[in-house]
């Protein structure tokens, strides 16, 4: 069975920050990734978020602007967000741009 883009992402993020308390089963794809006043998330700070955009980078290819931020709130926007790149990153290539 192939993984979904959510679960690559969520792996992704705990192999490059050694986080081995979170259940991959078990996850929540909507919990918040970063503390907040509000919610705990998964304890991740500004320093965490440099790690996951270089990880994004390198296993998907996908570069984040400085203004797309928002994108990182649950492992589900951050899957869309890659989702939408790649696929601006094709039609690119398909209307000759590279």
């Amino acid at each position: 069975m192939e993984k979904t883009l959510e679960r690559q992402i969520l792996e992704m993020i705990i192999d490059r920050l050694d986080l081995e308390d979170v259940d991959v089963e078990n996850f929540d794809y909507d919990q918040q990734i970063f503390a907040t006043e509000d919610c705990e998330g998964l304890g991740l700070d500004s320093v965490d978020s440099l790690e996951i955009v270089v990880g994004l980078k390198k296993d998907f290819d996908v570069v984040v602007d400085e203004d797309e931020m928002d994108a990182f709130k649950s492992i589900n926007t951050l899957a869309e967000y890659v989702r939408q790149k790649q696929a601006e990153g094709k039609e690119l290539v398909g209307a000759g741009v590279e």
